[in-house]
């Protein structure tokens, strides 16, 4: 295998380790059912015949892969012009023309251990787990101000609501700087941050033990 053809497996498999084809799907629009069927965007689906998660299958026309060849299908594009569509439009730390091998590390491993606040803070797996665990947030939050909107006046605010009004902007930019900033300014948001990643993991994995 060439060097180039390397680099773009490398950032392939960083991008699979971030984002599923299931919250591409969603992200781009397409409502999905608790049993993970959706109708297919790729052939003309009365009743939904998609099954997708990590990857797609549909029952219908047969189309099949990963998140990459999900959104290449929908837009019509190369799987390099896919690759960088979703680096975009997710902020993924993920250097395009400086792609390496992703950790070995399990998600649940780098999950389960601490964060540190020594020199090595930056390493990659640490800037996976803090991106994962704000990403997360935002999509609920974003969820969160759209079902929990009050519909008139005298309606009592949902917590919430005024949760996602509050937070949005500052973890929008928490992903922002973990995505482009400085080795120091993403080095300070991990630090500063530490602690509530922490909490927004053991959250929201009691939230998916709810559904």
């Amino acid at each position: 295998m060439n060097h180039r053809k390397a680099m773009i497996m490398n950032i392939f498999r960083e991008i699979k380790r971030y984002i599923t084809a299931r919250e591409a799907a969603e992200y781009y629009g397409y409502p999905i059912r608790h049993n993970g069927m959706i109708r297919c965007p790729f052939h003309e689906d009365h009743t939904p015949s998609m099954k997708i998660d990590e990857r797609f299958h549909c029952f219908g026309c047969g189309a099949d892969g990963d998140v990459i060849q999900f959104v290449a299908m929908l837009f019509h594009l190369s799987n390099m012009e896919a690759a960088k569509k979703i680096i975009e439009d997710f902020h993924l730390p993920i250097d395009i023309n400086n792609a390496r091998d992703p950790p070995a590390r399990t998600k649940a491993e780098v999950k389960r251990s601490p964060i540190s606040s020594n020199p090595d803070v930056l390493h990659q797996e640490t800037i996976q787990r803090v991106f994962h665990a704000y990403r997360v947030y935002l999509k609920n939050l974003t969820s969160w101000k759209e079902v929990f909107a009050p519909l008139s006046p005298k309606e009592t605010i949902h917590p919430k609501y005024t949760e996602a009004v509050l937070e949005m902007d500052r973890v929008r930019f928490i992903l922002e700087t973990l995505a482009e900033g400085s080795e120091m300014d993403r080095a300070r948001v991990i630090i500063d941050n530490r602690t509530e990643v922490i909490e927004l993991e053991q959250r929201f994995a009691v939230d998916m033990l709810r559904k």
